[in-house]
């Protein structure tokens, strides 16, 4: 597990009675809300602390008031303390930072069996030659039927040539009836992988914390899950999760390099 600060965004909740801190929690350190403990509650005039434990794993976290019925939540990994360590002061009524460090650890030059840079003839061979389907799509686009190389589930990917080489892929990973679970542990494995999120969008809300509830929240609440993972370079990495035609979709979205014409939410 990263053990740098796992820090939040903005959470619309409702009151302290009724906010779901394993629900909340489990967006930060990539844990499915039934495998956070929750222990050592605190709270203040308009602040909350507790911590959080998964998988052996601890994290401090705190829950901000920043105005009427909006608070901030934050989650950082025990293991990123020393020991002596003074827990920083929280101003009353004031919001935590929460601004997540950029990715550090070096971008992938190659994902599910497809190596960036490649030509379409080369993309094509590592597809056909693992017994997949390869198909053209729009301008620049071909799907394979499945990844040459396994990434731990079933994934249908789609690949984007900029100038004949391949410059990012999208994998649309399915997750029936495991979608919040699921999320969870991408988002646990991409950030032990490249480091803490650059960017984070979206909280599984109190009312989203059995997967029934989160497929609801997804397909009718509209709500959307999104980290980001950027480099200097302009690589980046983005993992989604929104509401399809008919179920919701995950895809992790890989972009090499800065590729301005490339635009993620049209892979």
């Amino acid at each position: 597990m990263n053990g740098r600060a796992v820090l939040g965004l903005l959470l619309l909740l409702g009151t302290s009675a009724c906010f779901d801190k394993e629900a909340a929690t489990s967006g930060q350190i990539g844990c499915a809300p039934s495998e956070v403990e929750i222990s050592d509650e605190g709270s203040g005039y308009s602040s909350e602390t507790w911590t959080a434990t998964c998988h052996g794993e601890r994290y401090y976290c705190s829950r901000v008031g920043t105005g009427k019925d909006t608070s901030q939540v934050s989650c950082h990994a025990a293991s990123a303390q020393p020991a002596n360590a003074a827990k920083p002061a929280v101003t009353q009524g004031a919001a935590v930072a929460a601004t997540p460090a950029p990715a550090e650890k070096e971008p992938p030059a190659a994902v599910a069996g497809f190596t960036f840079g490649s030509s379409v003839a080369e993309a094509s061979s590592a597809c056909t030659e693992h017994g997949y389907e390869w198909q053209p799509g729009a301008q620049d686009h071909f799907r394979c039927s499945g990844t040459p190389v396994s990434i731990g589930a079933d994934a249908a990917p789609t690949l984007r040539f900029c100038d004949a080489k391949l410059c990012a892929i999208s994998l649309h990973v399915a997750f029936p009836n495991a979608w919040l679970q699921s999320y969870a542990r991408l988002s646990q494995v991409l950030t032990k992988k490249y480091g803490t999120p650059s960017d984070s969008k979206g909280e599984p809300r109190s009312n989203c914390a059995t997967e029934t509830q989160f497929e609801a929240c997804i397909m009718t609440e509209g709500l959307k899950l999104v980290r980001d993972w950027k480099w200097n370079s302009g690589t980046g990495i983005s993992l989604r999760l929104a509401a399809g035609q008919s179920a919701p979709e995950m895809t992790i979205i890989y972009v090499h390099r800065e590729q301005p014409e490339v635009i993620p939410d049209a892979l």
